[in-house]
């Protein structure tokens, strides 16, 4: 699991603690443009729900931790892997998840 992820999530928890724990459900999947999508399974629409609402809370900890200003997008994604993924994203040659 990658250690920035989950620093993220603890930040989170500390301002928001359901909003942190329903964030492990979910893996970083990719970086369009400056959003992070969050991929979750089928089943976990209540989750996703909940984390765009709290979205700026969840953006001001992906800032602290990597230095990177990114929006969140919930999305479905069928098939997610486990969550011991490789989930280092670069854009604009910056990896902000490694």
């Amino acid at each position: 699991m990658n250690a920035r992820w989950e620093q993220i999530i603890e930040k989170v928890k500390h301002r928001k603690i359901t909003v942190g724990s329903f964030m492990h459900e979910g893996l970083p999947v990719a970086i369009q443009g400056r959003t992070l999508d969050i991929g979750f399974r089928e089943t976990n629409s209540f989750h996703m729900d909940a984390i765009m609402r709290a979205g700026d809370i969840v953006s001001e900890a992906i800032k602290e931790v990597t230095g990177a200003e990114l929006r969140v997008k919930c999305i479905k994604k069928e098939g997610l892997p486990p969550r011991e993924v490789d989930m280092s994203f670069t854009d604009e040659k910056k990896s902000y998840l490694k």
